[in-house]
């Protein structure tokens, strides 16, 4: 990877010689750090910068701009909690740390987590330093490459709620509300007519999308092939998006399968 990209570091820093700062700079400099740089990405922590103005706006910029977002979620610390909710407001690529798994909330429960395991007061050892390096590179492995699509609660929910709302007034958005409903519900909408066939390109790409990704049910899929609106053309790009999201959905099962053999043949437990 040639172009140079930005991570932004969020996590509980504590005071100059705390164990809690010791700790952060441990994980920073021989953790996160040079992992990131294996990617050609260039790490930066807001107590480690030195720009004049506002530290708040600083960060939110940061979170935004932000090609990646690191998060050590360890200690619970309410910044790090807030600037967390920031990273998924805006959909942003996101790998998560924590020492422990029982320290995770509910809500962050279901994130992609780095466990790193209990670090002593003498210093992180050499062991834990190369377990959490091999998971943070699986990791970025994903989320940097060019085709992951960062998902976001907040996102997802905005976007439900603006279709629905433009969806009177705006034919492309009353399409896309239709679709979505169709496919949370599995609800068989064949008896309604009031398509337009000059949206159909936004609602096929828009399918496609996640496709490419593996994201879609087959089962809704189907549902929607059998249903009688369906036109020739209709018909050739739902089949063509069929194919796709199960070209997809089998290589991401055969990466998970050739995951866990991985972290199987590991010792340690996996924390990712």
């Amino acid at each position: 990877m040639s172009e140079s990209k930005d991570a932004f570091v969020i996590m509980q820093v504590g005071e100059d010689g705390s164990d809690i700062r010791n700790r952060a700079d441990q994980i920073f400099r021989y953790v996160i750090k040079p992992t990131l740089q294996e990617f050609n990405v260039v790490p930066h922590r807001a107590d480690l910068e030195s720009k004049p103005g506002s530290i708040t706006g600083q960060i939110i910029t940061s979170l935004i701009r932000s090609k990646l977002v690191i998060a050590d979620l360890t200690g619970r610390n309410a910044n790090v909690f807030y600037e967390l909710g920031i990273a998924h407001s805006f959909a942003q690529r996101l790998v998560c740390l924590c020492e422990k798994a029982s320290e995770l909330p509910f809500d962050t429960k279901d994130q992609r987590v780095i466990v790193i395991g209990e670090i002593p007061l003498t210093g992180i050892p050499a062991a834990i330093v190369e377990r959490c390096q091999d998971f943070l590179r699986e990791a970025l492995s994903v989320v940097l490459a060019d085709s992951y699509s960062p998902s976001s609660p907040v996102m997802e929910a905005a976007g439900s709620q603006s279709l629905d709302k433009l969806a009177p007034s705006n034919p492309v958005a009353s399409e896309l509300a239709q679709v979505r409903h169709l496919l949370e519900s599995l609800v068989h909408r064949a008896e309604e007519s009031d398509y337009r066939t000059t949206d159909y390109d936004t609602l096929r790409d828009g399918l496609m999308k996640h496709a490419n990704l593996g994201l879609l049910s087959p089962k809704v899929l189907q549902e929607m092939r059998r249903n009688p609106w369906l036109s020739g053309d209709m018909t050739k790009w739902l089949d063509a998006i069929m194919d796709a999201n199960a070209t997809a959905a089998s290589a991401a099962s055969e990466a998970r399968q050739a995951l866990a053999r991985k972290r199987a043949a590991k010792t340690d437990e996996p924390p990712f």
